[in-house]
């Protein structure tokens, strides 16, 4: 019917190759996929996927084994635990998780798509290796030993950043 609104469905996976993302938060060298299930009718889009991305790099930290849930619509992109399902009551949500100098990294993201996109970031790091962080971003021989853990949450908008957080 060509008078009818135009509707669709998708069950698709996105393989990446040192992609890059820019939203507010540049991330690059995104490798591995994105799986994405929606519909989309009469200009309204939701879409439910899973991340699956074995690393990316954000300025000069690598993140690998990115592994989590992610959810859009028209106006925003939400990722890890407040992209769950509300129905999964009595659920833990899963939070978007990846590994960084042999650490733990938890996150949860939310992107307000939009004339000004704004992004929330919320973050908990646990049992990252301080002398591997040193021997990567710190030039001369260091003698830093331990675990490093802490957590930190930032928001801004495309071309600033506020952040707030404890270590």
């Amino acid at each position: 019917e060509p008078t009818s609104p135009l509707k669709a469905n998708w069950d698709v996976k996105l393989n990446m190759q040192q992609a890059m993302v820019d939203c507010g938060v540049r991330l690059e060298n995104l490798c591995g996929s994105i799986r994405l299930m929606g519909e989309s009718e009469d200009g309204r889009v939701r879409s439910r996927g899973e991340v699956a991305l074995d690393s990316l790099t954000y300025k000069n930290l690598q993140v690998t084994e990115i592994l989590g849930p992610m959810w859009f619509d028209n106006g925003r992109v939400l990722f890890g635990a407040w992209a769950e399902p509300k129905a999964n009551v009595g659920k833990v949500p899963r939070r978007l998780t990846g590994k960084i100098f042999g650490g733990l990294l938890m996150g949860d993201c939310q992107i307000t798509l939009g004339p000004q996109t704004k992004y929330l970031v919320a973050a908990s790091l646990t049992d990252a290796k301080l002398a591997q962080f040193a021997r990567e971003n710190m030039p001369g021989k260091q003698k830093l030993n331990g675990k490093v853990a802490g957590n930190v949450q930032f928001q801004g908008e495309a071309g600033g950043l506020h952040e707030g957080g404890e270590l």
